[in-house]
């Protein structure tokens, strides 16, 4: 029961994280740095509410991994508002694609039933890395276990560096751009 609560606050809070970073960087748009405050604000909660609730295994992990998760939907949002030209449908664009992301390996179902296009889904779920680092298999528990026809079919999972990588180094590259280009435009 308890796995079965971290996994539901987990979706929550990487839920909200892809709705709200997505939309912190359609609107920022270049701002970075105040992406940088609102996540180290957010660490803080987090970490906050863990400590609270008596649970520290993998506490670090699964905090870098939904730092990357942010990073990466602000990443996207700003990306997508610049190209939009309009913050709201910027916004918009990158929740829902945040979204189908967290989301993925479901989805995937439907695409390509096979083990690999499980794996690489699952790598870019923030929810299944954040529940693994805590050494919770979430697809594995009772409640899904009976629902989801991916939890009953063969998938081999990525290391967690990689979903961290997949989220956390584009992101960065997609706020950092306008800065570099802003840079070397005053050079």
């Amino acid at each position: 029961m308890l796995d079965e609560t971290l996994v539901a606050s987990l979706a929550v809070e990487t839920t909200a994280t892809a709705i709200a970073y997505a939309t912190l960087g359609a609107l920022a748009r270049v701002a970075g740095w105040r992406v940088g405050v609102v996540l180290l604000a957010h660490a803080a909660v987090a970490a906050l509410a863990y400590a609270l609730a008596g649970r520290s295994d993998g506490l670090l992990v699964a905090r870098a991994l939904v730092a990357a998760e942010a990073v990466g939907a602000a990443g996207l949002g700003a990306l997508l508002a610049r190209l939009a030209g309009d913050s709201s449908v910027g916004a918009a664009l990158a929740t829902g694609l945040a979204l189908t992301a967290l989301f993925a390996l479901p989805l995937s179902e439907g695409f390509d039933p096979s083990p690999a296009t499980r794996g690489r889904a699952a790598a870019l779920s923030p929810l299944l890395a954040t529940a693994r680092a805590h050494g919770v298999d979430a697809l594995r528990l009772p409640v899904l276990y009976r629902r989801a026809p991916s939890a009953v079919r063969e998938y081999s999972l990525a290391p967690l560096g990689t979903s961290l990588l997949l989220w956390a180094l584009p992101g960065a590259l997609l706020l950092a751009a306008p800065l570099i280009r802003r840079s070397n435009a005053n050079a």
